[in-house]
């Protein structure tokens, strides 16, 4: 990980406040180069609700300590540096509610870590390498209600694999093929 900068702090701190004070619902550091220093003060506050640390430096040895905030249903990962090593902190989280581990790389072992979040309701894997295959596993979050394939390698036959997501109600899933004729 590399060391913030005092900008970096200044911004951090702000985010928090903002939750603190109610006027948002969820503290964002979009952007920012996380250090220790950063991290310290999530650990002060009593909950956590939603995180979003997407395209910042988090990586695989700060989600032991992401997963350990209190209350936390809401973790945006999009593009950072967590692979299967950091998603594995993660199992059997009882509060997660929402995962976006959009733009990032991981396998089935990944994979098979969010089976085991009891409370998953909402998965993003927008830009992921989720395939066909790939649907034969998700399939088995029986609790999902959103699910975000946009960008991904499924296609209709990976589609009618998750037939067995009843309480599915947004499904979302413009094809990186789609979008790639089209430019």
């Amino acid at each position: 990980m590399k060391k913030p900068t005092g900008t970096n702090m200044v911004e951090f701190k702000q985010a928090i406040k903002r939750f603190q004070s109610g006027e948002t619902h969820d503290i964002c550091a979009i952007g920012l180069r996380f250090g220790t220093d950063e991290l310290a003060l999530l650990k002060e506050l009593p909950e956590v609700p939603a995180l979003n640390v997407a395209h910042t430096t988090v990586c695989d040895a700060d989600m032991e300590f992401l997963a350990s905030l209190l209350g936390l249903y809401s973790l945006d990962l999009t593009q950072t540096r967590v692979t299967d090593k950091g998603l594995r902190y993660l199992k059997d989280h009882p509060t997660l509610v929402e995962l976006y581990p959009n733009k990032l790389r991981f396998s089935n072992e990944g994979l098979q870590v969010l089976l085991t979040i009891p409370n998953l309701r909402g998965l993003h894997l927008w830009n992921t390498y989720t395939t066909d295959e790939t649907c034969k596993t998700l399939a088995k979050l029986t609790n999902l209600e959103t699910l975000s394939l946009d960008a991904t390698l499924v296609t209709d036959r990976g589609i009618r694999l998750l037939c067995p997501l009843k309480k599915l109600k947004i499904l979302k899933n413009r094809r990186l093929s789609d979008q790639l004729r089209r430019t």
